[in-house]
């Protein structure tokens, strides 16, 4: 894109066509949600709601309850998630950082080569997300499926230390699947562990940490390549380690989802 006559603004001016004409299509087009009378919860508190893959036609409207973040995290298991969603996008923001100047240094891959790469990676991410996803989800529970991808993500970051191309792409079908697998069903448990009474406040919260993780990855993940070069993949790989050894808690936690 930046050898087109347009230059660098290319990018810029195509992502803000895209937003663009979608707020215009939430604006006109997005039907407006109704709630009605229900006898009993639609909902299925899985991988597929998270997703927006559950359709409700019908829900019941109650009044969220306000609560401050010193209550928020005396809520069971949720400082265990929020330090896992810490380490998380604090793996991925160095990855993200780190990589498009590896791709230059140390690969001499082009603009194009680059955008190829997170192209092909993106592909692989909606494959897993809306073929592999829905069969794991359906087979195993979220603890199990939290567990392997966690392991299969902090592998892929292994193989990036790698200059060859090959290898760099079977990274990339790692980190598609483990981060399809995983998050989500993350993103699961957390709303089960916050319930129906606080999921809008504790979402918003971890938003806010997942925020700060990526914002201090993002500003060390170039200083850190620097100094230790290719091997910054490795600091990813040995943060999203740690979260998969934490992750067998995740197993304790759905036996308590199963007695209550």
């Amino acid at each position: 894109m930046g050898a087109t006559v347009w230059g660098e603004i290319l990018p810029v001016l195509a992502a803000l066509f895209i937003s663009v004409l979608a707020t215009l299509l939430i604006a006109f087009r997005l039907p407006e949600s109704k709630p009605c009378h229900l006898k009993r919860s639609p909902e299925r508190a899985n991988v597929r709601k998270i997703l927006g893959q559950e359709q409700k036609d019908c829900y019941e409207l109650k009044a969220a309850e306000k609560i401050g973040a010193k209550s928020c995290f005396k809520i069971k298991h949720l400082p265990y998630l929020m330090i896992l969603y810490f380490l998380t996008f604090f793996g991925f923001n160095l990855f993200y950082t780190a990589f498009p100047i590896h791709a230059v240094k140390s690969l001499n891959w082009s603009v194009q080569d680059t955008g190829t790469f997170f192209a092909a990676l993106s592909f692989m991410m909606v494959v897993v997300q809306g073929l592999i996803l829905k069969q794991a989800a359906n087979r195993y529970s979220e603890g199990l499926l939290i567990i392997a991808g966690s392991f299969i993500l902090a592998t892929n970051f292994l193989l990036l230390i790698s200059r060859s191309t090959l290898m760099i792409y079977a990274a990339a079908a790692l980190f598609a699947i483990g981060n399809g697998i995983m998050w989500p069903s993350v993103l699961s448990v957390l709303s089960k562990v916050a319930g129906q009474q606080y999921q809008g406040a504790v979402q918003g919260y971890a938003s806010s940490i997942g925020s700060v993780a990526s914002i201090i990855g993002l500003i060390i993940g170039g200083i850190i390549y620097e100094v230790l070069g290719t091997w910054v993949f490795a600091v990813s790989a040995v943060l999203i380690y740690s979260v998969f050894l934490m992750s067998f808690r995740m197993l304790s936690i759905e036996k308590g989802f199963k007695k209550n």
